[in-house]
């Protein structure tokens, strides 16, 4: 029997491309890693409850607050009128944050807070206590009774303990809301407590016009 030669081809041979055809597959790969980032993007902000309007709030690259989530202190109190984007910011800057050090988040009112507390006696509490970052949204608009300043205190206090970061939005100022968290008999321990905690906080004023008006997503 004789045998019959016939060609090999390599498994392994590089496909020959034009020099656009592979610009045009780096790009693909390009936009299918940025799509991936995005859908990772979006779980992150799913799973720390941000509210649906604010889940594609983004930093600019030029904003100043993208320093703090590079080099943050205890945390950062936004401040100012309504319909401003202070709960706007807040999301972006803790999406920026949970993008930078791959951490966890979650997202919450004072006042949903303070109900919960009342409903479950604390047993949920321990997500909030230890999330990388949280968002306290609308402090002071909470009933500022004894029960809301000492589960207010407690969860601050805990999280500054564990060097847990933490955004709070407010529309009162610093004194206004030491005010606020004194409690219905005048017991201003927790409140002095409270604010001897945000010492450590970089306290952002915001101003504007109320966005709410001209129905802007990023007014609030």
């Amino acid at each position: 029997m004789t045998s019959v030669n016939t060609p090999t081809c390599s498994r392994f041979a590089k496909p020959e491309r034009t020099r656009e055809e592979w610009e045009e597959l780096a790009r693909e790969v390009k936009a299918y890693e940025a799509e991936q980032a995005e859908m990772r993007r979006m779980q992150r902000a799913i799973s720390a409850r941000i509210p649906k309007r604010f889940r594609d709030a983004r930093l600019t690259p030029d904003c100043e607050l993208l320093m703090w989530v590079q080099n943050p202190t205890d945390g950062i109190v936004l401040t100012g009128g309504i319909g401003i984007g202070k709960t706007w910011t807040a999301c972006a800057v803790m999406q920026a944050y949970m993008d930078w050090w791959k951490c966890s988040g979650k997202f919450v009112t004072a006042a949903e807070y303070v109900q919960l507390c009342r409903e479950f006696e604390g047993h949920f509490a321990e997500e909030y206590f230890s999330c990388g970052i949280l968002v306290l949204d609308d402090l002071g608009k909470e009933s500022p009774t004894r029960f809301a300043t000492e589960r207010i205190f407690d969860l601050i206090d805990r999280r500054h303990a564990n060097c847990r970061k933490t955004i709070i939005t407010s529309n009162y100022s610093a004194r206004s809301l030491m005010e606020r968290m004194v409690t219905e008999d005048d017991d201003t321990v927790a409140a002095k407590a409270f604010m001897s905690r945000l010492s450590r906080f970089t306290f952002a004023p915001m101003s504007g016009i109320d966005k709410r008006k001209e129905g802007r997503s990023d007014g609030e």
